[in-house]
């Protein structure tokens, strides 16, 4: 049900509405509802909902909202997730999210 909401929707949602979503709803969202979440919103997810997102969800996240991510939100990416990073997302993080990239993750760049 979440993807029958529109984007203005889901970027209306309160971080502890962000917080109860599940994995299945997390993943029904399309990349433009992903892109448009804020940085709060963001930090607001699971680890595990970060490492339910599709590599085209976190393509789509603006270099901003990459930078909120907390440590532990990027030690949950994949190897498949963390390769669809742009450069301009890779440069927003910051040297403790770099350092939580696990080493397979920074042979995918």
């Amino acid at each position: 049900q979440a993807a029958a909401l529109k984007t203005t929707q889901v970027v209306a949602l309160k971080t502890a509405q962000i917080a109860a979503l599940t994995s299945d709803q997390v993943v029904a969202l399309t990349s433009s509802q992903v892109g448009a979440l804020t940085s709060t919103q963001i930090s607001a997810l699971s680890t595990d909902n970060v490492a339910a997102l599709s590599t085209d969800q976190v393509a789509a996240l603006n270099s901003k909202t990459v930078a909120a991510l907390s440590s532990a939100q990027i030690e949950a990416l994949s190897s498949d997730q963390a390769e669809a990073l742009t450069s301009a997302q890779i440069a927003a993080l910051d040297s403790a999210n770099i350092a939580a990239l696990a080493s397979e993750h920074i042979a995918t760049f």
